[in-house]
């Protein structure tokens, strides 16, 4: 049944190539049945239509991610930080974002930028389990003290205009 309705949503897009909501939503839908290759296609789509968009390019970036195996692209990487630029603070950039630096052995950047994740994040996110683990492995592949990595200056001046 969501075969049905995610092929009917793919012809109605093709009528409505200018929808961002729509392509949005036929990305998401693609995502929940792994179809990550339509998934990525969808999402171009949208950050065709709005690079900056909420959320677009951290959709855009996991759906090519999965497509490609887990694995980062230099394309993806780009998109993330083109995105990052724009939307510095937007948590699924950041945790991608450590990721990719992550998979290139670049565990104190990734370190950096899951710290900084987890000092502008609620403790109680639904993403702080995956960090962690995430944080843990990095953490133990290059050797490198969490607890000595703290927040960027960036960061802290983030959390203290939020009070």
């Amino acid at each position: 049944a969501q075969h049905r309705l995610a092929d009917n949503l793919q012809k109605k897009m093709d009528v409505r190539p200018d929808n961002l909501d729509g392509w949005m939503l036929l990305g998401r839908t693609y995502m929940t049945l792994e179809r990550w290759q339509d998934a990525a296609s969808a999402f171009s789509h949208a950050h065709n239509l709005s690079p900056a968009g909420p959320d677009i390019a951290a959709s855009y970036a996991e759906a090519l991610y999965m497509a490609e195996s887990t694995k980062f692209t230099d394309q993806t990487r780009a998109i993330l930080q083109s995105a990052l630029r724009v939307n510095p603070k937007d948590p699924k950039l950041l945790f991608y974002w450590g990721l990719a630096l992550a998979q290139q052995n670049k565990h104190r950047a990734a370190l950096q930028t899951w710290t900084n994740l987890i000092a502008i994040s609620p403790t109680d996110a639904p993403w702080m389990p995956t960090l962690r683990q995430y944080l843990q492995r990095s953490a133990e592949a290059s050797g490198i003290d969490v607890a000595k990595i703290k927040p960027t200056r960036i960061v802290n001046e983030m959390l203290k205009r939020k009070k």
